[in-house]
């Protein structure tokens, strides 16, 4: 019997076409989190994905982040986060505050603490990274089946009770995970060079240079495939059962510019599975690099390598800091 083989792809163009062509699957995470989430978006091969991405992109159309009420949870969420980097001494601590506090509000669970919720929700990213079970990924499990992010809610109404649930639960986790990556490594970006930092946003704009900071150090790693019967792309052949991982941090590297100038690149997926919170993970994201631009950066010091190994999936940068000894403006 032949051996499942485990291919690396790394090339923009031959990336792209597999995650649109039929011959490839989705596998590990996205497989993996049917146990903790149930059925959701995620499944893009389900007959239910459209039906479930269509909902997702009505929750967050540009309108709905521009609204007062959204901007509010905002302004909110990135006032509390730096002054709980500041009790904490480091302004990482922000990363996990403010996109808790956002889902946590625009669920209407204001009164749940935005760090109690990450940290017992930290070993389902284990799990997603490793596929190993252990019982603190069970208990982040029970957690969110058992408490009330599952309950009737505004969002993902137009679904029946059942997929609206699975939505909620997803999003009670991936809308604090992925964008607390992305965060955590521009609030590292920044302190490495404040001045360089803002000069290239007075230079390319807040939304240009967001996104190719993104393009450049995207929260996720890596998207696996498996191919589901033998086929060949761009010269490479794959053979059914075959693993491919598309390698979304190289592949970025090659990424095309559309005719606007935004670049076509992985950072928050391609084909059938494109991240529908992606506006409202930028919208947090630019009001952090509002809110960075009235510190002074001479005040910060990075503690912790910075050259570490990062997992594959959430490049989480791992144990490092930006401390004072002053306290944060």
């Amino acid at each position: 019997m032949k051996q499942t083989a485990n291919v690396t792809v790394t090339d923009y163009a031959t990336g792209m076409k597999i995650f649109r062509s039929p011959d490839f699957g989705v596998d590990h995470p996205f497989r993996a989190t049917r146990q903790i989430f149930g059925p959701s978006v995620l499944d893009t091969e389900a007959a239910t994905h459209v039906e479930r991405k269509r909902s997702w992109m009505a929750q967050f159309l540009p309108a709905r982040i521009a609204s007062p009420e959204v901007q509010g949870m905002i302004a909110r969420a990135v006032d509390e986060g730096f002054a709980h980097a500041a009790e904490q001494d480091d302004l990482l601590a922000a990363a996990v505050y403010i996109p808790n506090r956002v889902l946590l509000l625009l669920l209407g669970l204001e009164d749940i603490d935005p760090i109690e919720h990450h940290t017992k929700l930290r070993a389902i990213t284990d799990f997603l990274e490793t596929n190993a079970r252990n019982p603190e990924v069970m208990a982040a499990r029970t957690y969110l089946q058992e408490g009330p992010f599952a309950a009737t809610h505004a969002l993902f109404d137009g679904l029946d009770d059942e997929r609206q649930r699975n939505e909620l639960l997803l999003f009670s986790y991936a809308a604090g995970e992925t964008t607390f990556v992305a965060m955590k490594c521009m609030l590292l970006l920044w302190a490495q060079d404040p001045a360089q930092f803002a000069a290239r946003i007075a230079e390319e704009g807040v939304k240009s240079f967001l996104a190719t900071n993104m393009r450049n150090d995207p929260p996720l790693g890596i998207a696996t495939r498996y191919c589901k019967q033998d086929t060949e792309i761009d010269g490479l052949t794959f053979a059914k059962g075959d693993l491919v991982h598309v390698d979304i941090v190289t592949a970025n590297k090659t990424c095309p510019m559309s005719a606007t100038g935004v670049p076509m690149d992985f950072t928050f997926g391609a084909g059938k599975h494109s991240c529908p919170g992606h506006l409202l993970a930028k919208a947090e994201l630019e009001a952090v690099i509002e809110r960075l631009s009235a510190l002074d950066g001479a005040r910060y010091r990075i503690e912790g390598d910075l050259d570490a190994p990062r997992p594959l999936n959430f490049r989480d940068p791992g144990d490092v800091r930006i401390t004072s000894a002053l306290e944060l403006a």
